[in-house]
């Protein structure tokens, strides 16, 4: 039986039926209407976005979709089936079907981002590389794109900036649009940029005394990229921006922060998530240890970190003693790394219900990244030896005393695999 493109049918059909209860004839509309260009039906506004954004995460998209491409899809079949009388799950279903189909059909050709990382006194030219992408950091800005670069907005723009203090960086990538191009370069260079900072952030800790508060990464993305084919030619006009961008962070410095080191080790770091097969989940963890640590807001970036806390322990929809539990598991000192787990746990809820700031958020975003950047070499450890997510969750869910687990291992037979697993993870 072939699997169904709704990842929940039944919620799927109620929300296309919620949506056919918004449409009306045009002329009888009354209040804010929603209409598409080349499509005849009309609805109310009222609710409409929700149900479309709830109908979008129920789809089953390639990975290969774009996000705003989803969102097109979605919108499109929507009206389609409105104009058709086919409002119903099948009929839309197929519609989104089609047109994924055609985008995916689409030739993919090579593009490159141009921006800027903050990284002063390259000598010479960087290239490393990601699964996906290549990237080149360099002094000077690379010929080919230099009739086609739009240097005036960017001149205009960063009058302020200390041009001295930032390096260029192309990132190289294949993709079917420009649009697609930016975000997957974006995301490549981010996980580049998360690896290399997660080795200077590595024990490192920052109490600013009452000062404007600097980002935690030292190595940044620019205030603004372009996109251009790789032959040389802008691939769009438009310009994408960092909303977190800090004009007066420090920088990193090529020699004096040792930065070919740090390319060393990112290169080691990157072959062992490359040998665990696991280069799309650590792409996302890396991702959101950049957004979290770009931004000036401490109270921000403690919220961000504790989210991918429950990324790295698989936790997202258990309570928090869950995620506790499968973090300690991981540290020596088991009794220390529980007491600032348990009050990093308060701290994140009084953030999220009360919406509270803490004049002490440096020092708890310090004390959660410690623990992240050191838990992400160990859960790379774990996933050398636990062959799936559902064996890496039952390993860090045994108890941690060395008894119990000698109990449980002489009374049964189904987890003696992840036992042994956990015992030499945790030296016993």
């Amino acid at each position: 039986m072939a699997k169904s493109k709704w990842k929940d049918p039944l919620a799927a059909k109620e929300l296309i039926q919620r949506l056919s209860e918004l449409k009306f004839n045009v002329g009888d509309s009354h209040g804010l209407v929603r209409m598409q260009q080349n499509f005849n039906s009309a609805f109310n506004n009222t609710n409409f976005d929700l149900y479309e954004l709830l109908l979008k995460e129920q789809y089953r998209f390639s990975e290969d979709i774009p996000e705003f491409k989803r969102d097109i899809f979605v919108s499109e079949a929507i009206f389609q089936a409105a104009d058709k009388d086919m409002l119903n799950a099948g009929y839309v279903a197929e519609q989104i079907r089609k047109q994924q189909e055609k985008y995916l059909l689409q030739p993919v050709q090579s593009y490159t981002l141009i921006t800027k990382i903050s990284l002063a006194g390259i000598k010479s030219k960087v290239k490393v590389k990601t699964p996906r992408s290549s990237i080149v950091i360099s002094k000077y800005f690379p010929n080919i794109f230099k009739n086609h670069y739009d240097f005036d907005f960017i001149n205009k723009s960063c009058v302020d900036l200390n041009e001295l203090n930032y390096s260029w960086v192309t990132v190289t990538v294949s993709s079917r649009c420009e649009n697609s191009a930016v975000s997957k370069s974006l995301s490549e260079l981010s996980f580049y940029l998360g690896v290399i900072n997660l080795f200077y952030n590595y024990g490192h800790d920052r109490k600013s005394y009452g000062m404007r508060f600097e980002p935690v990464n030292k190595l940044r993305r620019f205030k603004y990229h372009m996109i251009h084919f790789s032959s040389g030619e802008q691939a769009s006009n438009l310009c994408w921006y960092e909303s977190n961008f800090a004009d007066y962070a420090k920088s990193l410095h090529y020699e004096r922060d040792n930065f070919q080191d740090a390319n060393r080790k990112y290169r080691k770091l990157l072959k062992s998530i490359e040998s665990i097969n696991r280069y799309s989940y650590f792409r996302t963890v890396f991702n959101r240890y950049v957004e979290a640590l770009e931004s000036t807001d401490m109270n921000k970036s403690f919220r961000s970190l504790w989210s991918l806390l429950e990324t790295l322990t698989f936790t997202q929809k258990d309570n928090y003693n869950v995620t506790i539990h499968r973090t300690v598991a991981l540290f020596k000192d088991r009794f220390l790394m529980k007491q600032k787990l348990e009050l990093l746990r308060e701290r994140r809820n009084m953030a999220i219900h009360s919406q509270t700031d803490f004049s002490d958020a440096e020092q708890i975003t310090y004390m959660l990244m410690r623990i992240i950047n050191a838990y992400i070499f160990a859960i790379i450890n774990v996933m050398k030896v636990a062959s799936s997510e559902n064996q890496i969750k039952a390993v860090l869910d045994l108890p941690y005393d060395t008894q119990k687990l000698n109990d449980l291992e002489s009374t049964t037979q189904s987890s003696l695999e992840n036992i042994t697993i956990f015992k030499k993870l945790i030296g016993d």
